[in-house]
């Protein structure tokens, strides 16, 4: 067996292994999880809370899939404030939402991005365009605004070929502002506590802000270099 033949042979049992894996993750997942609508203080309230450490895997297991599959990951945040505890709960969603990015870009990139390349190839390179260059900040400045689709955002960054470590270290950094205003939220409304609560809209808002600043600072960076770039290209043809 040759070189290629080989690397051809330990791609297609690294891609049946992340299956078999993932297959067994979610079954486990699927197994205690409710709908989104059930994900609630109900169900935590049964599930995770005050069910030391069964309660805290129901949770991360439940709280990844439904955030790989829509859920706002800043509910996750909430619930698990109100479940286990700021520090804890902030810990928690943190790793239920990398966990739930980083599963979704790798499942796009494997068994679905060859047929969307395949058919849809210029859409898949102009995003491949945008995220090539300074991928951990772009995420980073991504998941920082508070508007957006968490899912959709991973679903496309699995279609490109942008370097996921990069891409998922920009993601958890920039998680970071809201899922903590969020797990103090719920420890909050656990506690009946006013000055809490009130902290968390006011740090909500403060991140919001940050988020937009950083935002208007990029797209000002990208349209400086373009300009830049256009006037090299005007004095190279002259």
């Amino acid at each position: 067996m040759n070189n290629k033949s080989r690397g051809e042979l330990l791609k297609i049992i690294g891609r049946l292994m992340i299956l078999a894996v993932m297959c067994i993750v979610v079954s486990l997942a699927v197994h205690q999880a409710p709908d989104l609508s059930h994900f609630n203080q109900q169900w935590i309230d049964n599930q995770a809370r005050q069910n030391g450490l069964q309660g805290m895997l129901n949770y991360l297991l439940v709280a990844t899939l439904l955030i790989s599959i829509g859920l706002p990951r800043q509910l996750a945040a909430f619930l698990a404030g109100y479940a286990f505890g700021f520090l804890q709960g902030l810990f928690l969603s943190m790793l239920a939402v990398s966990f739930s990015c980083l599963s979704t870009v790798l499942l796009v990139r494997v068994f679905a991005r060859p047929l969307v390349r395949h058919y849809f190839a210029k859409r898949v390179s102009q995003l491949d365009a945008f995220m090539h260059e300074h991928p951990l900040k772009k995420a980073m400045v991504l998941r920082l605004l508070p508007v957006g689709n968490n899912m959709l955002t991973n679903v496309l960054a699995g279609m490109t070929s942008v370097a996921v470590l990069p891409f998922l270290l920009g993601s958890v950094i920039g998680y970071v502002p809201q899922m903590l205003v969020f797990a103090l939220m719920g420890k909050g409304v656990l506690l009946q506590s006013g000055w809490k609560i009130g902290l968390s809209i006011a740090l909500f808002a403060f991140s919001s802000l940050l988020s937009w600043y950083l935002y208007q600072q990029h797209r000002t960076s990208q349209q400086s270099l373009r300009s830049i770039e256009s006037l090299s290209t005007e004095e190279r043809t002259r």
